[in-house]
């Protein structure tokens, strides 16, 4: 007798033979699962409505490694947010979002491709990615692709995956455009939940830059569950650049208000939409004028 509640799942020897597979197959990737098993439980001890062929992909050397070349840090998509935190390679502006993240348990098991393409409003690695520019890797059998993040993600769970294409790696610039050489030295990440972590973001906000005594060289914000996609005000950003902080302390309310008109968060069961708002706008103060 066959169990029509079977999942028929599909365990590639190699990345080229998980390739195939998905060139022949509409199929569900499986990495850490630990979303895509929320996504899809039903009652106890029955399986997930998986309507689909399963390919599982996380026993993959080829999807796994981090390294750094030229400033930019490379992440193999199966790669644990535990093997992230792990890694020396990894900068601290990174493992702090990281850290906020699920519990010890789910970053065991997650990855950060899976974050990505789980394409959630509310994902942690996301606004960090998109405030660092990074670009995502996406392989079929016969090409290769990049992709800036901010094209990647098209609203809540929906991506730019094409036909047979998988997230292989994530590159992420890690020092200031406008001198490579320096570091980053100001940083701030603040994610608002029910609790610190194990929880879905109510909103979060990620700032980075580089300043000197007088001015922002170097600035970027992104905003998380502010709107359908993460949202970034890349004009706003070059405003403040070369602004002596006494001028921009004077204009921040103008700011503030520019980049209000660019988020669109939703009331829900989480939070509601004021209340989101407002603490977006007060992190964004906080950031600019150093003040947390």
């Amino acid at each position: 007798m066959v169990n029509e509640d079977a999942i028929r799942g599909y365990h590639p020897i190699s990345l080229s033979d998980a390739l195939d597979f998905l060139d022949s197959y509409d199929a569900t990737v499986f990495a850490g699962g630990t979303d895509l098993m929320v996504k899809h439980r039903r009652f106890s001890g029955l399986t997930p409505s998986l309507n689909k062929p399963v390919l599982f992909i996380s026993h993959l050397k080829a999807m796994h490694g981090i390294q750094v070349n030229d400033g930019i840090l490379t992440i193999r998509a199966a790669t644990t947010l535990t093997d992230l935190l792990s890694a020396p390679q990894v900068p601290t502006f990174i493992k702090a979002v990281l850290r906020e993240l699920a519990s010890v348990s789910i970053r065991n098991l997650g990855t950060i491709g899976g974050n990505i393409c789980n394409a959630s409003p509310a994902g942690d690695t996301i606004p960090m990615l998109v405030a660092l520019d990074a670009e995502l890797e996406l392989t079929s059998l016969m090409d290769k692709r990049t992709l800036p993040i901010c094209d990647f993600i098209l609203g809540p769970g929906k991506t730019a995956l094409g036909h047979g294409e998988l997230l292989t790696a994530i590159h992420i610039p890690i020092l200031p455009t406008f001198e490579p050489e320096n570091a980053y030295n100001h940083f701030f990440y603040r994610k608002i939940g029910n609790r610190k972590s194990n929880a879905i973001s109510k909103i979060s906000f990620f700032g980075i830059a580089h300043k000197d005594p007088l001015k922002f060289n170097e600035i970027r914000m992104a905003f998380g569950a502010a709107a359908p996609t993460v949202i970034r005000d890349k004009t706003c950003e070059k405003q403040i650049i070369g602004l002596e902080h006494d001028i921009i302390e004077s204009r921040i309310d103008i700011f503030l208000q520019q980049i209000e008109s660019k988020l669109n968060p939703i009331d829900d069961i989480r939070s509601t939409k004021d209340y989101r708002l407002d603490v977006l706008l007060n992190l964004t103060r906080s950031f600019i004028l150093d003040e947390h």
